[in-house]
């Protein structure tokens, strides 16, 4: 009598699950949002806070923390100067020498675009500010300043939690963050689910896709989770972010490699690992600034060989000019005279008898000559001879 209980009241438990799944499922079909008001047009009044927070958090950022900025033209300082009392409007610092006369700091605003993020499917109460440069307008002038912006890399795009009777909460972008993820609560270890979210929030500033986890066997270890993110600002190709699972409210990896000269400094033939931590409040410029760092080749090799062919999607490497060989000539006689023979692809050695020696000049070889005597001669790719007396 007591098994069947059991097994009548195992079967309930599961009636009562498929129910509530049911009705999860069915209430998550139900949601249009092309007519939910939720997501429909952005209330003019929630624009206008979410565009003045930004406003202020993108400039008091540039003040911290640019290094050709005097931080101490910003604020107010008490008890022996180690304090802040008060912050200064960053706007009114940066724009009143540059206004006309008359004209007050007050009347120009930062343009900026409020759209709901992601644009396509957005999640409830998520906005992605954008813009171009610094451009501040009273609805008549516009006007445009160079603030520090070389120092400011992925700057167009900064994403904002914000209920609509709520305070704009900056998540991601070149601002200082106020939450990591609007939904996690920091004395709790993340999860799985939580933190591809958290990845794909912070990803908003460099216009990332959805991240997913790689490799798919391997996407979680001891200390962190790992996913793949396919497009964004960052590289032609894949890139790797790492959510710790300690601390990831405040730092998170994002890295990929490559050999383009504009990061390596002209090492064509390196591979380099370019790895930026994101920090939620950095206290130093070089905080935000990318580690270059050049690796061995087979570090990749070893990935791609052990964990994921796709491995090979996190690597962006441009066009190698053809490797230079090089090749060694020994002749009989002392050399006298080396030239390239008119209008044919030889290279003519004359000895010191009047010997000829004729070398085929191939492309990307280089060639060194060498006789009885001290003379050597070298003949670069590049078509340069260059006589050495050793």
């Amino acid at each position: 009598m007591k098994k069947q209980n059991i097994n009548t009241t195992m079967k309930e438990f599961i009636i009562i699950a498929i129910i509530c799944l049911s009705f999860l499922h069915v209430n998550a079909q139900v949601i249009d949002k092309s007519t939910d008001p939720r997501f429909g047009k952005i209330p003019e009044e929630l624009e206008s806070k979410i565009k003045e927070r930004v406003e202020w958090e993108i400039l008091w950022y540039r003040a911290a923390l640019c290094p050709e900025v005097d931080f101490e033209k910003f604020v107010k300082r008490g008890f022996e100067n180690d304090i802040i009392l008060y912050k200064w409007d960053p706007k009114y610092i940066f724009l009143k020498d540059s206004l006309p006369k008359g004209i007050s700091y007050s009347e120009y605003k930062m343009i900026l675009e409020v759209v709901r993020w992601p644009e396509g499917d957005p999640k409830l109460n998520s906005y992605l500010v954008k813009k171009k440069g610094l451009r501040f307008t009273n609805g008549v002038d516009t006007l445009s300043f160079d603030i520090c912006n070389d120092y400011f890399k992925y700057d167009e795009n900064f994403l904002v939690y914000c209920k609509d009777d709520g305070y704009p909460q900056m998540i991601s972008g070149n601002v200082f963050q106020d939450i990591s993820y609007p939904f996690m609560h920091s004395y709790k270890d993340v999860r799985y689910i939580e933190a591809l979210d958290l990845a794909y929030y912070k990803m908003a500033q460099f216009k990332g896709s959805s991240p997913v986890p790689f490799p798919d066997r391997n996407y979680e270890t001891e200390d962190y989770f790992q996913f793949k993110v396919d497009k964004s600002l960052l590289s032609p190709k894949s890139v790797i972010v790492r959510v710790p699972k300690s601390n990831p409210y405040n730092t998170l990896e994002i890295f990929y490699y490559t050999n383009d000269t504009a990061i390596t400094k002209g090492d064509i033939y390196g591979l380099y690992e370019v790895k930026y931590t994101l920090h939620a409040k950095p206290e130093y410029y070089e905080q935000t600034r990318p580690v270059v760092t050049k690796i061995s080749r087979s570090l990749l090799n070893d990935k791609v060989k052990n964990e994921d062919k796709r491995w090979t999607d996190v690597a962006h490497f441009i066009d190698l000019p053809p490797s230079i060989e090089e090749r060694e000539i020994q002749i009989k006689g002392k050399i006298d005279t080396v030239y390239f023979k008119q209008g044919e692809p030889f290279i003519m050695v004359i000895d010191d008898k009047g010997v000829e020696t004729e070398l085929v000049n191939e492309e990307a070889v280089r060639y060194l000559i060498k006789g009885k005597g001290k003379r050597q001669v070298l003949v670069k790719e590049t078509g340069e001879i260059i006589y050495k007396e050793n």
